[in-house]
This record gives structure tokens, C-alpha cells and sequence, in this order.
């Protein structure tokens, strides 16, 4: 998916304040000043007490949230987080058989303050954070916790993509980087075995002159280079078998 780094302060403020988010059976909305959730609730992924409440039938507001101006949201199977229009950003953690706690994130920047988030990004494992700098936060993989850690990349992004358990960028410069899990040889290291997990970006060895879109699909990372030719690497999981159906027959005579 690219990314627009251009201009980020108005695209902030142009936001509507009208969202939606969904993933899986996780349901959320908002309208600026209020947001509401329902759902799966198995982590507290919606905001409120998981205990005996692990599925909400029924929109039910999340009170921490209210009045903080929330423009987006990002749900994943561990946390979800909220972006505000003044560049905050809150995530959910999970506190079994007790309202989850939802706070903000206090990730220290570059110049020794807490940064003023741009934008937020995510699948069902995986979550970027850019701030207004242009720095990169990410986390990987199962977190209960806020496990966010800088990410150190010479360049700004302009392309990324989340596979399974794994996360790859294409910075300006058109450089391919990936981290995270390499169980299936898709962050593009040969010797699976010794590079399981690989927590600080890789180099893949693609450039400017070689590629500039990935794709993530599972364990297999796709790059597609100018001229339209593709580099694969990983596997493409195998969807599971169809259960056949048993044949009748009727005997006659």
C-alpha cells in the first residue's frame, strides 16, 4: 500500500471525523467525539472488560476514549490502536477479568519527546506507527503489551506491506527492508534455519534498480520491479483440502 508523507499536518486536520473499522468479527465506529465496539473481545481488543464478556453482541462505547477526538482506527488480533486528530495515539491491552487498560503511547523520539503521530497501520499481527518526522514504530507479531520499538532505516518509507508475522518496507531511495519472522524464507534470508526471527530491518538485496511495490500474501513476499517482472520469495501456503463429499448409490434389483 503506498503512503503519502507529503503535507502530513493538513492531512490530519482534513480527516473526517465519521470512522469505521473492522476486522474479522470485530466491529468499530465513531463519530470524533465518541467511539463504540462489539465483537470478539478474547484480548479486550474492543476496549473494555474481556472476563465473562469475551463476545459483545451488541455497540457498547469505550468511556476511555471519549472526548480525545479519535480519526482512525486499526484493530488486530492482540491490540488495537486509536489515532487522534492532534497526533496521540492509544492502545488497547489485555487485563483478564477487568476493564482493559487503554493508554497512550509515550514512545520516546528521536529528539527526546514524545512524537506527534502522522499515521497508523496494521493487519492482524502486525503495527506501524509513523510520526510527524518521519520515524517508524513497529510491532510484530503477539504483544499484549505496548512492545512498539523504533525502527532505524536510513530513509523514509513509501511502500509497505504485512505478511504473516512479518512486516517489509521500500523506502525513497527504492531499498527493500523486511522484518520479523523468517520461518518460510520470506524476509529473503537462504539459510532458513538460522534466521528464524529477525527483530531490526534486513536488507533483502532488491534496490531502486531492481524493484519499487511489494506485496505480502502469508509467508510469501512479492516485489514487482519496473519492468513489470516479479521476485518471489517464501512459500504460498497451500489452502486446506475440501472435505469430499460421500458418494450414494442406489442398487436396483
Amino acid at each position: 500500500m503506498k503512503l503519502i508523507i507529503d503535507d502530513k499536518k493538513n492531512q490530519l486536520v482534513n480527516k473526517s471525523v465519521t470512522i469505521h473499522a473492522t476486522l474479522d468479527d470485530m466491529r468499530f465506529y465513531g463519530d470524533g467525539e465518541r467511539v463504540f465496539s462489539k465483537g470478539s473481545n478474547l484480548h479486550g481488543n474492543l476496549g473494555y472488560a474481556t472476563g465473562f464478556d469475551v463476545f459483545s453482541w451488541n455497540y457498547r462505547q469505550i468511556e476511555r476514549l471519549t472526548g480525545e477526538g479519535v480519526i482512525k482506527i486499526v484493530p488486530s488480533r492482540y491490540r488495537t490502536l486509536f489515532l487522534t486528530r492532534d497526533g496521540r495515539v492509544f492502545v488497547t491491552r489485555e487485563q483478564p477479568y477487568h476493564d482493559p487498560v487503554i493508554e497512550q503511547l509515550c514512545l520516546v523520539g528521536e529528539y527526546g519527546e514524545t512524537p506527534e503521530f502522522a499515521e497508523i497501520f496494521g493487519n492482524s499481527s502486525q503495527s506501524l506507527l509513523l510520526d510527524m518526522r518521519g520515524n517508524l514504530y513497529s510491532c510484530v507479531g503477539m504483544g499484549f503489551d505496548r512492545n512498539f520499538k523504533r525502527v532505524n532505516l536510513p530513509k523514509p518509507i513509501v511502500d509497505y506491506s504485512f505478511g504473516s508475522d512479518h512486516i517489509d518496507v521500500i523506502d525513497v531511495e527504492g531499498n527493500h527492508w523486511a522484518w520479523g519472522s523468517n520461518a518460510f524464507g520470506q524476509l529473503n534470508f537462504m539459510n532458513v534455519r538460522h534466521k528464524r526471527d529477525v527483530p531490526e530491518p534486513h536488507h533483502t538485496g532488491i534496490n531502486s534498480n531492481d524493484g519499487t511495490e511489494i506485496e505480502c500474501v502469508g509467508a510469501l513476499t512479492t516485489v514487482t520491479t519496473p519492468d513489470g517482472n516479479r521476485v518471489q520469495y517464501g512459500i504460498e501456503v497451500p489452502p486446506l483440502p475440501q472435505k469430499k463429499r460421500a458418494r450414494r448409490f442406489l442398487l436396483i434389483g
